[in-house]
């Protein structure tokens, strides 16, 4: 009899458990929130694509976020490893419309990086990216890699901006 109460309570407590670990909290649907006549085109890359800097990755591994502005393709090019970024995506960037903004960030190998919002200010423009689980039956290990999102961002409105502000929202 007491068995039952156990029995009955467990799947009750497990339910509660799961329950948040099913909640999307942005669907990878959703496209990220853009001002007016902006457009942004993104690519993830797990693992590092600029040449090794010991103060960068240190800066990575230790979660903070690190970011790179390329307005001219010479440069972009000459900087991206090119077997490590994204199929055509350096060629299909039309460099004269827009620019390429590449964040890195160290977090856990299952999970993805993905553009939430760009929001222009006074200060320039401020980028909100956050980290995305995949979904998955299993779990995930607690290891550390850098991830990298490339962001191909077009702007009518203004050329490359003096200002940039870049945040990772990890597990939002």
């Amino acid at each position: 009899m007491r068995r039952r109460t156990v029995l009955a309570g467990s799947g009750v407590a497990l339910t509660s458990l799961l329950g948040g670990c099913f909640a999307l909290s942005s669907s990878p649907d959703d496209p990220p929130s853009l001002p007016s006549g902006m457009s942004v085109r993104e690519a993830h890359v797990p693992g590092d694509v600029l040449p090794d800097s010991r103060e960068r990755r240190k800066r990575i591994y230790d979660r903070e976020t690190v970011h790179r502005l390329f307005t001219e393709r010479d440069d972009a090019t000459a900087s991206i490893a090119s077997d490590r970024a994204p199929d055509d995506f350096l060629a299909e960037t039309d460099f004269e419309e827009s620019f390429l903004l590449v964040v890195q960030y160290g977090t856990q190998s299952a999970k993805y990086l993905e553009l939430d919002r760009v929001e222009r200010g006074d200060g320039g423009l401020r980028f909100r990216v956050v980290t995305q689980l995949p979904p998955s039956n299993g779990s995930y290990a607690d290891d550390l890699q850098i991830h990298t999102l490339f962001l191909a961002v077009t702007d009518p409105n203004a050329d490359a901006p003096e200002g940039l502000a870049v945040t990772v929202v990890d597990d939002p």
